[in-house]
């Protein structure tokens, strides 16, 4: 939430928040993913949460459109890929088009509109998921 608060004085709608070796855990509130060539990389969670909906977006199997990995990412993963997205239960699905003044790849969402499409198919389909 400071992270969140020290974002928004910045004029930010969000922070990207690092672990202790510098890569990505996640953004303030939400999980985040990034997208090269066509494959969704989300951070290990292993300095964040897991959550449900980064959590769903990996079980999915890759014919669904949205292949998705694990990776450790950096910043520059961040600033030079074509796709940025947060995701969480409360942000569902969220294109992120600038991080840190820079814009994101060339403004196409291809990615991450299937993955809008595959998780809203999958929560009809299915219900909300719940695990224990």
């Amino acid at each position: 939430m400071l992270a969140r608060v020290e974002a928004e004085c910045k004029g930010a709608d969000h922070a990207i928040v690092l672990d202790q070796f510098g890569y990505v855990a996640e953004a303030s509130l939400a999980n985040i993913m990034v997208v090269k060539g066509g494959t969704a990389y989300a951070p290990y969670a292993t300095s964040a949460l897991e959550g449900v909906t980064r959590g769903l977006l990996l079980r999915l199997p890759p014919e669904n459109g949205v292949p998705a990995l694990e990776k450790n990412l950096t910043l520059q993963d961040l600033w030079t890929a074509d796709e940025v997205f947060i995701c969480g239960t409360g942000a569902e699905i969220r294109p992120i088009v600038k991080i840190d003044g820079r814009q994101i790849g060339e403004g196409g969402l291809t990615v991450t509109k299937k993955a809008v499409q595959v998780y809203k198919s999958y929560i009809e389909e299915h219900g909300e998921l719940i695990e224990y």
